[in-house]
């Protein structure tokens, strides 16, 4: 192929190549959305699961606050016969206590009084909530607004990733704070271990795969860490991008924020074969297409080389039959057809550019004779060497030469000066050639007479003017002896004065 066919294949692959590269592009980033958006639809579920759970155990704080405020006195055993069952049914509440408040009018003291654990907390009896400044903040903010709040760190055994929950218990049914403050009469506490929740709530939901974190960023300044939940891989290549946050509904005036990231497992199990299989179909395709572009182009080189070829196998031939139906057979030199086709252009020329043209008609002399005495295959080499010496004798490429019938030949010399010469050449020429012909007698060789005739063509003069003249000249050559030339000399013009006198 060609240069610039190799360039257009080159820009269509690279153009083919680029659009299977955008429409994979393409499907790749539209299932990439379609993940992400699944994946944060799984973190909102195991959010809600989350909430669900807190709010469960929540209810159990409002549960105690109910037997406390319907009762002046309730012991240990109906304590303990309320709070083991919450305890057996919520596996997330590390332990539940109530403290109550001292004798005095302010509120200084808060000593545990009550605990219910499914492990032993009794060492925590007599502890005074109050002595710590993240459990006293968290407690008056429950009693000034009559609803739960939470501590960020645990009381005795509890670990840091444990949680405590007040709600404060009255005498009565106070209107504002300072009424609440003064009719509080105990509270209750429950120790809610967030690590366990947080796992449970997340291994509920059917998804896995998902690397959880949860913070608590109640304080705008610090964030803390509670817990985390590895799912079965760890982030993963590309998974970063996936990152989504969620933030809690808040809770006993803590702010939660979810932050979830899927491993490559979940990312890998949610993408489909799609965009490989359609950049493999693509680039097949146009590899495809470049390879058949190629076959069919060497396969149309071959056809148009064949075409090509045998084009000019037939335009030889055609010239072939051209020059042999131009061609004498015996002598090689132009037939008359040729001769007849050459001299009306030449003489349409010559109008055209007034120049003159010389006519020359050669007769072989006694031929007839000569047939007789030799025989038809010597009179055909004769006439073999005579047209020979007769081509030779003419020097310009403008001269022509044919075989005009039998004998006869004709001589073409168009724009010629000097007709005498190149006649007198042929003469000498074919006399030279001392063909013996004893039956000659005009000589004891093979002779030729020649008749000459020339003119300027105009457009009143016929085509045939010329030969006739030339066939004069001829004619007039044999009557005067044979082996010789006779020039035809032009009539000359009649004048007026001529006219005048006749």
């Amino acid at each position: 192929m060609s240069r610039w066919r190799w360039v257009l294949l080159i820009f269509w692959m690279l153009a083919g190549l680029s659009v299977t590269a955008v429409m994979v592009d393409r499907v790749y980033d539209k299932e990439t959305r379609a993940i992400a958006a699944e994946f944060q639809q799984d973190v909102d579920d195991k959010t809600a699961a989350l909430e669900r759970e807190v709010l469960l155990n929540i209810e159990v704080l409002y549960a105690l606050k109910g037997l406390f405020e319907s009762s002046d006195d309730v012991t240990r055993a109906e304590f303990d016969k309320i709070a083991t069952p919450y305890l057996q049914r919520h596996q997330d509440i590390d332990s539940l206590q109530w403290a109550v408040r001292g004798s005095t009018d302010s509120l200084t003291q808060l000593p545990v009084t009550y605990v219910a654990s499914l492990t032993n907390y009794d060492e925590i009896l007599g502890f005074d909530l109050l002595s710590r400044d993240t459990y006293r903040s968290a407690i008056e903010q429950a009693i000034d607004v009559d609803n739960v709040v939470a501590s960020s760190s645990g009381i005795g055994k509890s670990s840091a990733l444990d949680i405590n929950v007040f709600i404060s218990a009255y005498r009565g049914e106070p209107n504002n704070a300072i009424e609440r403050r003064a009719q509080t009469f105990g509270v209750a506490v429950l120790s809610l271990k967030v690590d366990a929740m947080f796992n449970r709530a997340v291994q509920r939901t059917a998804t896995k795969g998902i690397h959880f974190t949860l913070k608590d960023h109640t304080d705008p300044l610090v964030e803390t860490l509670l817990t985390l939940h590895l799912g079965n891989e760890h982030g993963g290549h590309g998974a970063e991008s996936f990152e989504y946050q969620r933030q809690l509904s808040t809770f006993a005036g803590r702010r939660w924020t979810i932050i979830a990231r899927p491993s490559s497992e979940y990312v890998d199990s949610h993408r489909s074969a799609l965009p490989l299989v359609l950049g493999l179909c693509g680039g097949l395709f146009v590899l495809f297409g470049a390879g058949y572009y190629v076959a069919m182009r060497r396969r149309t080189d071959i056809v148009e080389q064949e075409v090509q070829q045998r084009t000019l196998d037939l335009y030889k031939a055609k010239r072939q039959l051209e020059l042999l139906s131009q061609t004498d057979g015996l002598t090689g030199l132009a037939n008359r057809r040729h001769f007849e086709q050459r001299y009306e252009a030449v003489w349409s020329e010559a109008i055209k550019a007034k120049r003159c043209i010389t006519l020359m008609m050669l007769d072989v002399d006694h031929f007839k004779s000569f047939n007789d005495t030799y025989g038809h295959l010597e009179g055909d080499k004769c006439l073999k060497r005579v047209a020979q010496v007769v081509e030779q004798s003419l020097n310009r490429k403008s001269d022509f030469i044919a075989r005009y019938g039998g004998e006869e030949f004709v001589l073409l010399l168009p724009h010629t000066r000097d007709n005498t010469i190149p006649a007198q050449r042929c003469i000498e020429a074919i006399e030279a050639l001392q063909i013996s012909h004893t039956g000659s007698t005009t000589s004891e060789f093979v002779t030729a007479s020649i008749g000459v005739a020339a003119m300027v063509p105009t457009i009143a003069n016929h085509i045939e003017d010329l030969i006739v003249l030339a066939d004069a000249a001829l004619y007039q050559a044999k009557e005067n002896g044979r082996n010789a030339v006779h020039y035809h000399v032009p009539k000359p013009a009649i004048t007026a004065v001529e006219q005048g006198v006749a």
